[in-house]
């Protein structure tokens, strides 16, 4: 209804700008990184070595055992290094080649 209003007023048209954000370290679909929770972001002033170690102990896709993971490899639907790669990786390419080394592999098994 704005949009039709707003020239009317003399005022421009809102707009609406759809994003979407990074997943929380902490794991989850659903869940975002929240500067209220620490341990599920990752700021601007971390250093290098504080963004290594995040990341480290972030959420992982794989399975509860090595032999699971082999076997029925691991969700990058939830695994969040993977995820971040999904943002920061430019090349379509490369991702889908770093999911099947990684054994990322919704369903499928791996030998390592």
């Amino acid at each position: 209804m704005m949009r039709d209003v707003a020239p009317r007023l003399k005022c421009p048209k809102p707009s609406t700008i759809y994003g979407q954000f990074l997943p929380s370290l902490t794991g989850g679909i659903d869940g975002k990184m929240s500067s209220s929770l620490p341990a599920s972001c990752i700021f601007l002033s971390d250093t290098l070595g504080q963004v290594k170690k995040k990341i480290g102990k972030s959420f992982s896709g794989g399975k509860e055992t090595l032999e699971m993971h082999r076997e029925l490899g691991g969700d990058c639907d939830v695994d969040v290094a993977y995820q971040m790669l999904r943002f920061f990786l430019d090349d379509d390419q490369r991702l889908e080649e770093i999911r099947q080394v990684s054994g990322l592999v919704h369903g499928g098994g791996v030998s390592m």
